[in-house]
């Protein structure tokens, strides 16, 4: 008790209460003693927050290389993360936030290569930070996407009104001596811009070299409003020169036409691609909203395609019946180099493949749209009877060897209907990869049982099954062991190709409860017996969408 004055050791070994002058005493060295403690706790503060501020600069991301930031910038910013119209202002927010940031953001150059500018009046100060933009890419590949207002609009420049399609307007100068682009995507909202500045492309090259037009490889066209015409006016189409100005380069074209509000189902758009154009095209998007013969028509003369993608949107062939289409499914169209064929929408394809004749083709990927839920009875579609036949048919009049099939969103759960999907893998017998995404089945595993033979499939090295539902009693652990013992009757001798299984669940709702049967850290503990199981790797997990 030494620390305490003697005039209060009486109070403080009993209970007396104190006198006035010691209440005002012990009140004095309270409040000394708060101020002490006071001034403490603020050294002590400031003393954590400075060794706070020692140890972030120790922090292993203080570290990191700008490399490894870059990478994660670009998860951030990849299409699963961000909608693309909204990229660039990702990005820009990313490098806002330190020096480091921004440095790490420059750093990763592939960032900065993909750009779409959506201003409608465009001007040369624009101009200058596009440029600015797709510089910071370096030489990595660099796509420009830009909406182009109508040619009626105008812009003003240097006190001037030009439209978007003159000589002497900010876009012809991009496109003529703007950065070497990959690929140029430009959206109109009709044919007579496009047109009006393809025209200007050709009475600048007619001055002075256009390096930018003349060397791109790849384009894509957008038109908001087209025009359609009867599929049997040929003369009509063939006199649109919409398309016989394209760049000389382009051997990539990806084209969609949208004929406005209201689509005609017995209208055709009014499509023609001149024979030395066409030749050029390797590679061919076309989107097609309405009736499709003019886009078969144009295919004709495509004859050194390697890979088609088509679109049919809502229509497909409502003239099958007039000369033209009679005589050109007679003849065919041969398609001599193509090896990869994409069919999105493909419910409305009707007989197209019947058309076609791809000796290459090694690929075959049929995509049918769902409305709605693609897992919903009355939205996903049915498989059709002659869904078989035309894909056989299109094989054995090609006398192709088809290695990869992919099937997307198509439903094969009457009984009837088991029978196509085993029609169609029996007859191709050079099938190496089978990929069924978000296709329904009535049952588990053993509805497909077939395969299970390793007569049937016998170069089959990779079956993926994605986007099955995963609160329906589809495919469970103990019918993909029996599914992967039946491909190895002989566990030591068996030489059976099968060398990866994937399976993909999609999750309709979220479990919370760890304990479901259904939740991720079970189906783990399930699954993991298999991740190794008969030399197959056998992978499973959960899809993003």
């Amino acid at each position: 008790m030494d620390q305490y004055p003697e005039t209060l050791s009486h109070l403080l070994s009993s209970n007396l209460a104190p006198q006035p002058l010691e209440i005002e005493y012990i009140q004095h060295e309270l409040t000394r003693l708060n101020e002490s403690i006071d001034r403490l706790q603020i050294q002590l503060r400031s003393l954590e927050e400075k060794r706070q501020r020692y140890q972030a600069l120790l922090s292993p991301l203080r570290r990191m290389p700008l490399e490894l930031l870059g990478e994660i910038f670009g998860f951030t910013v990849s299409p699963e993360n961000a909608e693309q119209d909204r990229k660039g202002d990702k990005l820009i927010a990313l490098s806002l936030v330190s020096r480091v940031w921004r440095d790490g953001a420059l750093a990763a150059h592939r960032l900065w290569g993909d750009l779409e500018v959506k201003k409608c009046c465009y001007t040369f100060p624009m101009l200058e930070k596009i440029k600015v933009w797709l510089d910071r890419s370096k030489n990595c590949p660099k796509s420009l996407k830009l909406h182009v207002p109508e040619h009626k609009a105008v812009c003003t420049i240097a006190h001037r009104s030009l439209p978007p399609s003159s000589p002497e307007g900010p876009l012809a100068a991009l496109l003529t001596d703007g950065p070497t682009l990959h690929r140029l995507s430009l959206s109109f909202p009709d044919g007579d811009c496009f047109r009006q500045l393809t025209l200007t492309m050709e009475q600048i090259k007619a001055r002075k070299p256009t390096p930018l037009w003349d060397s791109l490889p790849s384009l894509g066209l957008e038109f908001r409003m087209w025009p359609q015409v009867r599929p049997f006016d040929v003369d009509t189409m063939s006199s649109d020169d919409t398309f016989s100005r394209l760049p000389p380069g382009i051997t990539s074209f990806d084209l969609r036409l949208h004929p406005g509000p209201f689509v005609l189902p017995r209208l055709t758009p009014n499509l023609w691609i001149y024979q030395p154009i066409a030749d050029r095209f390797i590679t061919l998007r076309l989107e097609v909203n309405g009736e499709a013969t003019s886009a078969l028509m144009a295919l004709r003369h495509c004859t050194n395609l390697e890979t088609l993608i088509f679109d049919f949107r809502e229509y497909s062939f409502k003239w099958k019946d007039t000369p033209s289409n009679v005589q050109l499914k007679t003849d065919g169209i041969s398609l001599p180099k193509l090896r990869t064929l994409r069919l999105e929408h493909a419910m409305a394809c009707d007989d197209f493949l019947s058309f076609l004749m791809t000796p290459l083709l090694s690929e075959l990927d049929m995509s049918f749209q769902p409305i709605v839920d693609p897992f919903s009875d009355c939205q996903i579609e049915e498989a059709q009877a002659q869904f078989a036949t035309e894909i056989i048919s299109l094989v054995e009049r090609s006398n192709c060897k088809l290695l990869r099939l992919r099937i997307h969103h198509l439903s094969f759960r009457e009984n009837s209907d088991k029978f196509i999907l085993e029609t169609i893998v029996s007859n191709l017998p050079a099938l190496t990869h089978l990929t069924l995404d978000a296709v329904a089945f009535d049952g588990h595993l053993e509805d497909i049982r077939y395969l299970r033979n390793t007569q049937l499939l016998p170069r089959l090295e990779v079956f993926e099954l994605l986007n099955i539902p995963l609160l329906l009693p589809f495919f469970d652990h103990v019918h993909i062991g029996e599914f992967i013992d039946g491909r190895y009757p002989d566990k030591r001798l068996s030489k059976d190709s099968l060398r990866r299984f994937v399976l993909t669940y999609k999750r309709p709702v979220e479990l919370e409860d760890p304990e479901h049967p259904m939740h991720p850290s079970q189906l783990e503990h399930e699954f993991s017996g298999l991740r190794r199981f008969q030399g197959i790797e056998v992978n499973f997990g959960f899809s993003s969408n």
